[in-house]
């Protein structure tokens, strides 16, 4: 898939639900990794920067609000626990919600990775 034709799927792909509609088919585990590819291998990236140095000013910060050491991979664990909360209190539907969870699950394991 060329970059163009991922941020078309992207886009839209972005905000469909799991269950579908007679409209919108429902997006499987092909289509939500794929969603999650293209977010934090393309479109984050370019919108929020690196997740490993991002993530890391997001420890330092929590570090200091929390008084306790944070690691890089922890702030995955945590974003990817936000949105199980969303998850649980929301709509299980939105595809976001699993498509963010597996994105901060991979950025998560790629920074594990590194140390």
């Amino acid at each position: 898939m060329t970059p163009k034709e991922q941020r078309q799927f992207f886009v839209q792909n972005q905000h469909r639900t799991l269950g579908g509609t007679p409209k919108e088919p429902t997006m499987n585990r092909e289509d939500i990794l794929k969603a999650a590819t293209q977010a934090v291998c393309m479109d984050r990236e370019i919108t929020h920067g690196k997740a490993d140095k991002t993530f890391g000013s997001i420890a330092r910060l929590w570090e200091v609000t929390f008084g306790v050491p944070i690691q890089e991979y922890q702030v995955a664990i945590a974003m990817t626990q936000l949105k199980q909360v969303r998850i649980i209190h929301g709509d299980h539907t939105e595809a976001d919600h699993w498509i963010d969870c597996a994105g901060y699950s991979a950025l998560g394991g790629e920074i594990a990775g590194k140390k």
